[in-house]
């Protein structure tokens, strides 16, 4: 039973430390993606309870534990904000695909919390201010998507 002090990010993190399964299959880089991917977004009653910091380390607890879990194999995660969906998704492919499985032109960084800060700022926090839906930008294929990337050993 969850204890009533642990906030939606710890939540989250305890989700995928429960479910450490991870699918390889460096034949099809979708079945990899969608079989690897997880989402996450705080209910209206949590938005509160999340900030840029808290889900920037929320990113890169999951990165480092994806690390410790697979000793073995050359992998990539990757976590980005889908507006459309108000989620946060991240997931895990081989880096012998050589490239993210995304039919858009995507921007790449090392810095979690650009994505944080996008999730938080700019959508969840927006919405619970405004009580109502945000205005998402519905990301359009011609802007590049921005996406954190991490290797995986």
């Amino acid at each position: 039973m969850p204890r009533s002090d642990e906030t939606p990010v710890r939540k989250w993190l305890d989700l995928i430390k429960d479910d450490p399964a991870v699918v390889i299959d460096a034949g099809d880089v979708l079945r990899e993606a969608n079989d690897n991917l997880w989402c996450f977004s705080p209910i209206d009653d949590e938005i509160q309870a999340v900030s840029t910091t808290t889900v920037t380390t929320f990113i890169t607890d999951v990165a480092a534990l994806r690390r410790q879990q697979l000793q073995a194999g050359a992998m990539w995660f990757y976590c980005w904000h889908d507006g459309q969906a108000r989620q946060l998704r991240m997931s895990l492919i081989s880096r012998s695909h050589g490239r993210l499985p995304f039919a858009r032109s995507i921007t790449m960084t090392d810095d979690a919390s650009e994505i944080a800060r996008h999730a938080v700022e700019e959508d969840w926090r927006d919405a619970a201010d405004h009580d109502a839906a945000p205005d998402i930008d519905i990301e359009t294929p011609d802007l590049p998507l921005r996406v954190f990337v991490a290797d995986v050993p």
